[in-house]
């Protein structure tokens, strides 16, 4: 009895505990408004848009192309050994020409648990660019998980280009993966029209980041279901987005040639 007891008190406190949480945090929600006019952190400066015409004509503007650098522990966007300019560009494309389309999936963290996911595109003449949704960071500011979940970061939609997304991941020295996908030119033109539309509304209509509910993970989901059909399992979208690529896998989203994970994983790592 008196263990049920001490068990039915624990219980009790923790209950307590969400409760008083989930007031905070609704609370921090409740009371910042988000906005895209703010003194932003370095490569979060601009949001990107997107137009079509009748001709499926696709035009990206501030596309991200920057030359990270890792100084003193410290990612920095300028390389002075580059010839490369940083800046932001604009990038156009026909939609037809959108042929294939891979999961890329980041380990920043120690935990194999935590990861960035991100999309990244290749057209029929090679060409690769990226889109990620991310953590609005404020100049100065760090990313933190409690920051996420406590309404401190806007989120911001952006593009950027092959060499600056991978290229950021290498200078820090993260783990990423690149997941190819069995997903039909079809169906990746019509998730990147479903991109188009809500890349333009983040960017007129700011919204707040959240690490569970719109994290980088939930905003890619919410549109590859609707073209796919496939579900996503909740809890990796939530918690886990580091596990993207076995659920991917189990889910038979990506090639795998009939290969067990860990091979297939392996040959995902981007050296």
């Amino acid at each position: 009895m008196k263990v049920l007891f001490l068990i039915l008190s624990i219980s009790k406190y923790f209950l307590y505990f969400l409760i008083v949480l989930t007031l905070i945090m609704v609370a921090c929600y409740t009371l910042k408004s988000p906005s895209n006019d703010r003194l932003w952190e370095v490569g979060q400066q601009k949001t990107s848009s997107i137009s079509i015409d009748e001709n499926n004509r696709v035009s990206i503007e501030n596309m991200r192309d920057f030359d990270w650098v890792l100084s003193e522990g410290i990612v920095l966007n300028l390389n002075s050994n580059s010839n490369k300019k940083n800046n932001y560009k604009n990038f156009q494309f026909d939609l037809s020409n959108l042929e294939s389309m891979q999961v890329a999936v980041s380990h920043f963290s120690a935990i194999n648990e935590i990861a960035h996911v991100f999309l990244m595109f290749e057209l029929n003449n090679k060409q690769k660019f990226g889109f990620s949704i991310e953590a609005r960071r404020e100049k100065g500011e760090k990313y933190s998980l409690l920051g996420g979940l406590f309404g401190q970061f806007e989120l911001i939609y952006l593009f950027a280009t092959e060499d600056d997304l991978i290229g950021l991941r290498k200078s820090r020295d993260e783990k990423l993966f690149l997941y190819p996908t069995k997903i039909n030119s079809q169906e990746i033109q019509k998730i990147f029209q479903l991109i188009i539309n809500k890349t333009n509304r983040i960017a007129s209509n700011p919204k707040l980041y959240h690490l569970f509910f719109k994290n980088c993970t939930t905003g890619i989901v919410d549109i590859v279901e609707q073209v796919s059909g496939h579900k996503y399992p909740k809890l990796i979208q939530a918690l886990m987005p580091g596990n993207a690529g076995k659920a991917l896998y189990e889910m038979e989203l990506i090639a795998s040639e009939g290969k067990k994970f860990e091979a297939v994983q392996q040959a995902a790592l981007v050296k």
